[in-house]
């Protein structure tokens, strides 16, 4: 009697597994959609955040740590973007660099770029995002070394414009600059201060 409901039980259970499997395997192929879509619509409009030299040589030795704040406007050309930073020292018109990026399985690749007085390599500048839901942020990291003696390693930190900072280092101006005007409704302008 035992074996009869053993046996009546076996295909149910390969079926459940299978079922299972199958689900499982659909519901993470999903999941990476999502994550690809969601990325491709981080990286849009307008950033603002702050960077900062470090490992410093050369005629940059004297910034060596200096945080400055930054704001970054973003426009996409068929299949590239293209990423424009400047800082408080720079405007919109004179940057401090223009990246380019390519989104290809749910990553960007950096395909090159401008920064200061050289061009920029492919995969020159690195890329992370953390994509928390209402807040991401973006972590760009590179080496400058530029025509003039001297080099140094940056990271760049951005979140989007009208974006609330609760954590982390703040940017210099955000309590003085960029606070007031995002409660009062306003675009990002293309020079900072």
């Amino acid at each position: 009697m035992r074996n009869k409901n053993i046996y009546w039980l076996l295909p149910f259970l390969l079926f459940s597994l299978l079922l299972s499997a199958c689900t499982g395997n659909k519901k993470t192929i999903v999941e990476n959609i999502k994550e690809s879509e969601a990325q491709t619509e981080i990286i849009s409009g307008d950033w603002y955040g702050w960077w900062k030299k470090y490992n410093t040589t050369g005629v940059w030795q004297r910034k060596e740590g200096v945080w400055l704040d930054c704001c970054m406007r973003v426009s996409n050309n068929d299949d590239e973007l293209t990423l424009l930073i400047w800082d408080e020292n720079f405007n919109e018109d004179y940057y401090l660099a223009e990246l380019k990026f390519k989104h290809k399985n749910g990553k960007y690749y950096n395909t090159g770029g401008k920064m200061l007085d050289i061009y920029l390599k492919p995969d020159a500048v690195s890329l992370k995002i953390d994509s928390e839901k209402e807040n991401p942020k973006l972590i760009f990291s590179g080496t400058y070394k530029g025509k003039q003696k001297g080099a140094f390693d940056f990271s760049i930190y951005l979140r989007p414009w009208g974006a609330k900072w609760k954590d982390e280092d703040l940017p210099y101006y955000y309590d003085t600059w960029y606070l007031p005007l995002i409660e009062a409704g306003e675009t990002m302008p293309n020079k900072i201060g």
